[in-house]
C-alpha cells in the first residue's frame, strides 16, 4: 500500500491555480455504504473549491474530486475506535 503522504504529493500537483488547501487527513474511500467491496485507502483534501481524494494499492490508484457545490450534506460519525465523514452529493447533469 503506498502511503498517505505520496497521495498527498499527487493531490497538490492536480490544484488548480489558486486553489487553496484548507485541510487533509489520511482516510478511506468506499463507494458502497454497507459493504468494505470498493475501499480504497489513501488521502482527503478539502479545499476551497472541491474536496480530493487519491488513493490506491497494487499499483492500482482512484483519483476523484467533487465540487463543493455538488455537496448536500456533510455528517461526522464518531465511536470509540474510530471516525468517518459522510459526504452526500447531487449528480449534475
Amino acid at each position: 500500500m503506498a502511503s498517505p503522504d505520496k497521495h498527498l504529493v499527487k493531490l497538490q500537483e492536480i490544484l488548480q491555480p489558486g486553489e487553496a488547501v484548507l485541510g487533509h487527513v489520511a482516510g478511506t474511500i468506499t463507494t458502497t455504504p454497507t459493504s468494505t467491496s470498493g475501499t480504497v485507502r489513501g488521502s482527503l483534501v478539502i479545499t476551497d473549491r472541491r474536496i480530493l481524494f487519491s488513493g490506491g494499492s497494487w499499483g492500482a490508484t482512484d483519483s476523484r474530486s467533487l465540487p463543493l457545490s455538488n455537496v448536500t450534506s456533510i455528517d461526522l460519525h464518531k465511536n470509540l475506535m474510530l471516525a468517518y465523514v459522510q459526504v452526500a452529493h447531487a449528480r449534475r447533469l
